[in-house]
């Protein structure tokens, strides 16, 4: 596999949170698009499976929000994260301490918004 460098301005992270959208650019040049909560609560007894549904979505917001992307081929990759209750970050500081947590891959596909 070659060696990808990110480039700058190459393409915006971002987060949209109506539909609960996120992207960002890999260092290869192609683009992470991904829906919140898109596969539903993992099962260890069973093997993972694409959700048609979730990924018609993912297509329409494509196609909806980021001209330039192409819609029609998606290479779908699952993730699995850990995530609060609430789904939000929790994230507190306490004097020159800083916790978070509930972040797990989810933290680090959001990194650039939780600063």
């Amino acid at each position: 596999m070659p060696l990808c460098v990110a480039r700058p301005g190459a393409w915006p992270t971002f987060l949209h949170h109506g539909p609960g959208a996120y992207g960002l650019a890999d260092p290869c040049g192609d683009v992470k698009v991904g829906l919140q909560d898109a596969g539903g609560e993992p099962d260890p007894d069973r093997p993972r499976t694409l959700d048609p549904d979730a990924l018609a979505r993912l297509q329409d917001h494509v196609a909806t929000w980021l001209p330039g992307l192409d819609a029609t081929r998606p290479r779908p990759v699952g993730a699995t994260w850990a995530t609060p209750s609430s789904g939000e970050f929790v994230l507190e500081r306490r004097g020159p301490l800083l916790v978070a947590a509930g972040l797990g891959s989810r933290g680090f596909a959001h990194a650039p918004q939780v600063g």
